[in-house]
């Protein structure tokens, strides 16, 4: 690979990284503040999921039907639980990330101003 190429590639990984950095201090944000923390984490990810859980075993809640429903609805939740934290972990990784490919992209521009 040429070093232009490889540039070319830093860059885009340069620019992947900062888009997750961006949307990890988004979260962070959000997770701040009072109306998300009281509505989605715990209104939502908390209350509702237990909710959801304990109707499974309500005995008018029993029909094959509810219960997939209930299921559904339990599902979704997790997931969106794991988009948070999937969000989160990615945008800490893309931290260091962000650091090692801006390094190397320096060296690289050096090396082709040498070179060059």
């Amino acid at each position: 690979m040429s070093t232009a190429q490889d540039l070319e590639q830093i860059e885009l990984q340069i620019e992947d990284a900062k888009k997750k950095v961006a949307r990890r201090q988004m979260l962070l944000r959000l997770e701040q503040n009072q109306d998300f923390k009281e509505l989605i984490q715990k209104g939502f990810l908390e209350d509702h999921a237990v909710r959801q859980v304990l109707l499974k075993a309500h005995p008018g809640m029993q029909s094959e039907a509810v219960q997939q429903m209930l299921n559904q609805q339990i599902t979704a939740i997790g997931g969106f639980k794991q988009f948070l934290i999937q969000v989160n972990l990615e945008g800490y990784n893309a931290e260091e990330d962000l650091v090692n490919d801006e390094a190397t992209q320096e060296e690289l521009l050096n090396e082709n101003l040498t070179n060059g």
